[in-house]
Protein backbone atom coordinates (compact mmCIF):
# COMPACT_ATOMS: atom_id res chain seq x y z
CA UNK A 1 0.00 0.00 0.00
CA UNK A 2 0.98 3.37 -0.41
CA UNK A 3 0.38 7.33 0.33
CA UNK A 4 0.71 9.83 -1.41
CA UNK A 5 3.92 12.31 -0.77
CA UNK A 6 1.71 15.02 1.31
CA UNK A 7 -1.45 16.25 1.14
CA UNK A 8 -1.93 19.01 -1.01
CA UNK A 9 -2.71 22.48 0.70
CA UNK A 10 -2.03 24.95 -1.71
CA UNK A 11 -2.91 25.51 -5.31
CA UNK A 12 0.68 25.84 -5.54
CA UNK A 13 1.27 22.01 -4.11
CA UNK A 14 -1.47 20.77 -6.78
CA UNK A 15 0.38 22.64 -9.48
CA UNK A 16 3.31 20.78 -8.68
CA UNK A 17 1.94 17.49 -8.15
CA UNK A 18 -0.03 17.44 -11.21
CA UNK A 19 3.32 18.25 -12.94
CA UNK A 20 5.00 15.28 -11.09
CA UNK A 21 1.98 12.77 -11.95
CA UNK A 22 3.01 14.28 -15.65
CA UNK A 23 6.62 13.60 -15.75
CA UNK A 24 5.63 10.07 -14.29
CA UNK A 25 3.65 9.09 -17.00
CA UNK A 26 6.17 10.23 -19.35
CA UNK A 27 7.67 7.39 -18.41
CA UNK A 28 5.50 4.88 -19.34
CA UNK A 29 5.31 3.05 -22.79
CA UNK A 30 3.45 4.52 -24.76
CA UNK A 31 0.87 1.03 -24.61
CA UNK A 32 1.12 1.69 -20.97
CA UNK A 33 0.23 5.12 -21.63
CA UNK A 34 -2.99 4.45 -23.79
CA UNK A 35 -4.42 2.12 -20.90
CA UNK A 36 -4.04 5.11 -18.34
CA UNK A 37 -5.61 7.36 -20.46
CA UNK A 38 -8.76 5.63 -21.93
CA UNK A 39 -9.63 3.62 -18.92
CA UNK A 40 -8.17 5.83 -15.92
CA UNK A 41 -8.57 9.58 -17.19
CA UNK A 42 -11.18 8.99 -20.00
CA UNK A 43 -13.46 6.15 -18.18
CA UNK A 44 -13.61 3.93 -20.96
CA UNK A 45 -14.73 0.26 -19.73
CA UNK A 46 -12.31 -2.25 -20.30
CA UNK A 47 -14.82 -3.41 -23.38
CA UNK A 48 -15.16 -0.04 -24.71
CA UNK A 49 -10.91 -0.16 -25.12
CA UNK A 50 -10.76 -3.51 -26.22
CA UNK A 51 -13.15 -2.35 -29.31
CA UNK A 52 -11.08 0.87 -29.80
CA UNK A 53 -7.53 -0.78 -29.99
CA UNK A 54 -8.82 -4.20 -31.63
CA UNK A 55 -8.06 -6.71 -28.57
CA UNK A 56 -9.91 -8.91 -26.59
CA UNK A 57 -10.81 -7.17 -22.87
CA UNK A 58 -8.96 -9.76 -21.41
CA UNK A 59 -5.63 -8.45 -22.67
CA UNK A 60 -7.22 -5.18 -22.22
CA UNK A 61 -7.34 -5.89 -18.36
CA UNK A 62 -4.25 -7.22 -18.54
CA UNK A 63 -1.85 -4.03 -20.34
CA UNK A 64 -3.83 -1.69 -17.97
CA UNK A 65 -3.14 -4.33 -14.80
CA UNK A 66 0.53 -3.95 -15.90
CA UNK A 67 0.25 -0.30 -16.65
CA UNK A 68 -1.02 0.32 -13.35
CA UNK A 69 1.92 -1.67 -11.71
CA UNK A 70 4.76 0.38 -14.21
CA UNK A 71 3.16 3.55 -12.83
CA UNK A 72 2.67 3.21 -9.00
CA UNK A 73 6.65 1.88 -9.10
CA UNK A 74 7.38 5.18 -11.57
CA UNK A 75 5.94 7.13 -8.37
CA UNK A 76 7.60 5.60 -5.83
CA UNK A 77 10.58 6.03 -7.38
CA UNK A 78 10.31 9.61 -8.09
CA UNK A 79 9.01 9.85 -4.26
CA UNK A 80 4.95 10.87 -5.37
CA UNK A 81 4.39 8.10 -3.20
CA UNK A 82 5.25 6.85 0.12
CA UNK A 83 4.77 3.33 0.98
CA UNK A 84 2.77 3.15 4.25
CA UNK A 85 -0.29 1.78 4.94
CA UNK A 86 -4.09 3.01 5.17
Amino acid sequence: RVLFRSRLRTFEDAIIFVFDVEKCLKRLGAESREMIARIALQEYTHEETAQLTGQSERTVGRKYAFALDQLTNILLEAGVLEPGLF
